[in-house]
């Protein structure tokens, strides 16, 4: 068994080399799934939201979660755990829950600052210490619970860097005061060891490790590292260390070492070329992961076993990056870290090993980011690490969310590529995209989905992409990049009656269409065209149900993403600088003549989508300043055009925006660069306040 604390995601986050985000959404205590890519269309339909983007897994955002140490699922008898912020270290506290720390600030809607206790059954333990820092280290000796980490408070005391805590959530008299970070913490012998970045601990100069007594003084044992020791592990009196050093005991040792009871370092000699994170010991056998490609005189590509003479074994499970923690139960070996392959086949961040054959396990839980701490507790395993997609569904572009509970439904069509636009009308959700197979059914690019997830015989049969779906009567409009569908030659925008048959109803554009919105018995749309229903019109038209196109025409200079209309006033959203007869930049009012109005809020850059709450316009795109305002992503809107006060902390470029009742749920796309280090897909918002919303 082993106890593994942050290693070298500390120096990361120092080097900032990976950025974490533990306190992004400050005012969530209960979120709702989030997508592992983006959502780019919603509909709402009798308390499910459903979405479509290009997201293949949808589950809880936590920094943990729980799952069967055989089966790798989520425990029928187990809550969702969701942790708001990054878990580092965790240790079982004996009664089949954890102890749990790191960098977060909420579990399950309550407060807790970076450390906490979670029950067998997934509920938060009232234990609750608060720590104002960093939590990387943790071991659990009786009802004591040792800390380590980069803090100055701990228990209700003054602690720096360690401390003891008792089962009230006080910290004891205990404190060896450390100068810097303890990173790794382990209990044997009737003693602490103890490993990080320190100059001096329990009163005495100790660099990087140390053994402390139980009144908190550092015994005369001194091992001396030039540099962290990231973890310990003990095996009789044999104490390895792994780390970043190149001198320790007294001798050069790279990254890896075994020390005796005075302190020297043994012949024990693997030699490392990288860091080494983890080390557990089983059976004469010394597992170690980290950030090597050579140990034991072998190539060995992050994790490795190596013998009593410090050898590679011929075990060889070759990870394709990192390995941070390592986790060993009877004859199961845990591995988590930032890996998507190992022993050759896909394991996605954690992964499991039997000792006796070194075969790879099936088990096999769903995870979208890394892991940094493995506990077992009685029959489940607790995994840890930066906010991710605990246990999450698979849902390939297409779930749906009961809004009542935050939890993802059963329903799941399974399309096989990117879902751009959702509509419902009636008890069926239309679904427009880049697909040729939905529900086990070939569908191209267009389908009609009942309430089950069952696709219908329904089948327009699109030669191309579907971007946008709307209603009049019984028949579905359409627009996209398509130029037959339905049976017929139609250019970028169709009717098709519940046959699935194209109508007679032909606005024929000249260029792709991006949205349909019904107003009465006129049709107004945007897109790339500058010829539809039989005229020009530069990206923005309103037609008949002749399919001719009416004398409405605001003449816009680009590109129109989005419409939205109220009280006969038509809002406008795109890449335009110029619309309706007047300089307007990507967002503008336009009125029955097509003349725009003096509604402006003057976006800085494009404007995809907008929706609109009674008086409140909310727009979203991927601007940062508008109406004169600082707005990143969002914004709300008077309907005389001024900015509203409601301002909700955000990052990312929003794709897709919808007003329900009294929320807004937004669909974000990050960055490119942010995509690798942050999980989101969707958010909900107060629709007057702008507060985050769990559900």
């Amino acid at each position: 068994m082993g106890v593994v604390g942050c290693g070298n995601l500390y120096n990361d986050i120092l080097n900032k080399k990976k950025i974490f985000f533990p306190s992004l959404l400050t005012n969530i205590t209960y979120p709702l799934p989030q997508t592992n890519g983006t959502v780019s269309s919603m509909a709402y339909h009798q308390g499910i939201l459903y979405m479509g983007g290009s997201f293949t897994l949808v589950g809880d955002l936590s920094g943990g979660a729980v799952f069967d140490a055989v089966s790798g699922s989520k425990p029928a008898n187990v809550s969702n755990l969701r942790i708001k912020g990054n878990v580092f270290a965790s240790a079982p506290d004996g009664k089949g829950g954890w102890y749990i720390g790191g960098f977060f600030s909420n579990i399950n809607g309550k407060a807790r600052n970076n450390i906490a206790r979670i029950n067998a059954d997934g509920s938060l333990h009232e234990w609750n210490p608060g720590v104002d820092g960093l939590v990387c280290a943790l071991a659990v000796d009786g009802d004591i619970v040792y800390v380590g980490g980069n803090f100055t408070s701990a228990g209700g005391h003054q602690r720096n860097n360690i401390a003891a805590i008792d089962s009230d959530g006080n910290a004891t008299s205990w404190n060896p005061d450390a100068d810097n970070i303890v990173q790794t913490i382990v209990i044997a012998n009737s003693h602490i060891y103890v490993g990080g970045g320190f100059g001096a601990i329990g009163g005495q100069e100790r660099l990087g490790i140390a053994i402390l007594d139980k009144s908190g003084n550092a015994t005369s044992w001194n091992a001396h590292s030039n540099s962290g020791v990231s973890t310990i592990a003990i095996d009789s009196n044999v104490i390895y260390v792994g780390g970043s050093f190149v001198t320790i005991g007294g001798q050069s040792r790279n990254n890896i070492a075994a020390l005796d009871s005075d302190g020297n370092a043994t012949s024990w000699n693997p030699n490392a070329d990288g860091s080494v994170s983890a080390i557990v010991v089983d059976g004469g056998i010394i597992y170690a992961g980290g950030l090597f490609h050579t140990i034991g005189g072998q190539i060995r590509n992050y994790i490795a076993a190596l013998d009593a003479t410090g050898n590679a074994t011929s075990w060889n499970p070759a990870a394709n990056e990192p390995v941070d923690s390592l986790f060993i139960m009877g004859n199961t070996l845990y591995i988590g870290g930032g890996f998507s392959q190992i022993c050759g086949e896909e394991r996605h961040y954690i992964a499991a090993i039997n000792t006796l054959n070194q075969n790879l396990l099936t088990w096999y839980p769903a995870l979208n980011s890394e892991v940094t701490t493995i506990s077992v507790g009685g029959n489940n395993v607790f995994l840890g690490g930066s906010e991710w997609l605990a246990g999450g569904k698979k849902r390939c572009c297409m779930a749906a969310v009961d809004l009542s509970s935050g939890n993802v439904t059963d329903w799941n069509p399974n399309p096989n590529s990117l879902v751009i636009t959702l509509a419902v009308n009636g008890n069926y959700i239309y679904a427009g995209g880049h697909f040729s197979e939905i529900g086990g059914q070939p569908r191209n690019c267009i389908a009609e989905i009942d309430l089950k997830g069952n696709v219908t015989s329904w089948n327009p049969n699109a030669d191309n992409v579907i971007g946008t779906i709307n209603f009049h009567e019984d028949q579905v409009l359409v627009g996209g990049s398509f130029q037959n569908i339905g049976g017929q030659p139609r250019n970028y925008i169709a009717a098709i009656d519940p046959d699935g048959n194209a109508t007679s109803w032909n606005p024929n554009a000249d260029n792709p269409v991006y949205t349909i919105v019904v107003d009465k018995d006129t049709i107004y749309t945007g897109g790339m065209f500058q010829n539809i229903g039989g005229h020009p019109r530069n990206y923005i038209a309103a037609l008949d149900l002749d399919g001719k196109a009416t004398s409405w025409d605001p003449d816009a200079d680009n590109l129109v993403c989005t419409i939205a209309i109220k009280d006969d006033i038509v809002y406008a959203g795109g890449m335009f600088h110029a619309i309706g007869g007047q300089s307007r930049n990507h967002v503008a009012a336009l009125d029955l003549s097509g003349k725009a109005t003096d509604w402006d809020p003057n976006a800085d850059d494009y404007v995809m989508s907008l929706d609109i709450d009674e008086n409140t316009v909310y727009a979203g795109g991927n601007f940062t300043s508008l109406g004169g305002q600082s707005r990143r992503g969002m914004a709300a809107l008077d309907l005389d055009g001024n900015v509203k006060a409601w301002n909700p902390v955000n990052y990312f470029d929003v794709y897709s925006l919808k007003v329900i009742e009294n929320s807004v749920f937004v669909g974000l796309v990050p960055p490119f660069w942010f995509r690798f280090i942050y999980t989101t897909g969707l958010i909900s918002l107060d629709a007057q306040t702008g507060e985050y919303l769990w559900r």
